[in-house]
């Protein structure tokens, strides 16, 4: 288990970084919500030829997808909002839309694009596979988020619920990697805005990593960059959330993939 530090809310799990465990009760909790956490050291990715430029607690391939690649993707979103074939992105195991929680629009991608999407896979595959001691399987959907203006989503995990007493419930035993691909550029204010592959807000913020300076913990906020892929544990201590996207529109695409621990060699 990490190391707790002086301050007692917070257990380091990298080399600048920290876990806030305000109301975090783990307790009663089924061990496998917290995999691959405490058994494979998730934290200390180990200093690889391909790992040795990452800075945090999670993995960011730089540049995976070309603008081109990236654009058939969003065409293909296009085509569907045209015909008005786009679905409200849905939350909780019941599957209800709350735009409260979640404003999205989402549809899967299949078929010659899933395919495609799969061609440009291995190299993912392999650093999730080799930083995490892992094997992937069950290979799953594959869906494109659509956040448009006004488009969010409140802190949340990808794998359990949270409960007020700091407890969670297990939903998604077969989300062990969040696998995020990043399909459009968000700018600032000042930048020009196209209603295409540019987006205001929408940075995604990881609420319960922090770094401290100055005594002070600050969030972890990425600012996406169309053709960047993240890759993080879809454990409670990832949780995260889309901050509101003031203008044009935030395109990405997602996966949950399972995973099996690799037998250590004897």
């Amino acid at each position: 288990m990490p190391k707790k530090l002086i301050q007692e809310n917070l257990i380091k799990i990298s080399k600048n970084h920290y876990l806030n465990t305000n109301n975090f009760n783990m307790r009663n909790c089924d061990h496998q919500m917290f995999w691959p956490v405490f058994d494979t050291g998730i934290y200390e990715i180990p200093d690889t030829n391909i790992t040795k430029n990452f800075e945090l607690p999670f993995i960011i391939i730089p540049n995976h997808f070309s603008n081109e690649d990236c654009n058939k993707f969003i065409d293909f979103y296009n085509c569907y909002k045209k015909e008005n074939e786009l679905s409200n992105a849905l939350v909780g195991t019941n599957n209800v839309s709350d735009t409260s929680i979640r404003n999205a629009k989402n549809v899967f991608i299949e078929n010659e694009l899933e395919e495609f999407y799969y061609s440009k896979f291995e190299p993912i595959r392999e650093i999730i596979e080799q930083c995490y001691k892992t094997q992937l399987i069950n290979k799953p959907v594959l869906l494109y988020l659509g956040y448009e203006k006004d488009g969010h989503y409140i802190a949340h995990n990808d794998s359990c619920q949270n409960f007020p007493d700091g407890t969670f419930k297990y939903d998604y035993s077969d989300r062990k990697f969040t696998v995020l691909s990043i399909l459009s550029n968000q700018i600032d204010a000042e930048e020009e805005l196209n209603n295409y592959d540019t987006h205001i807000g929408g940075s995604l913020e990881f609420t319960r990593i922090v770094s401290v300076v100055n005594d002070k913990e600050e969030t972890i906020k990425y600012k996406l960059k169309k053709g960047d892929v993240l890759i993080f544990p879809s454990t409670p201590f990832f949780e995260h959330k889309v901050h509101k996207v003031i203008d044009g529109i935030r395109a990405t695409m997602v996966q949950w993939w399972d995973a099996e621990i690799l037998k250590k060699e004897k």
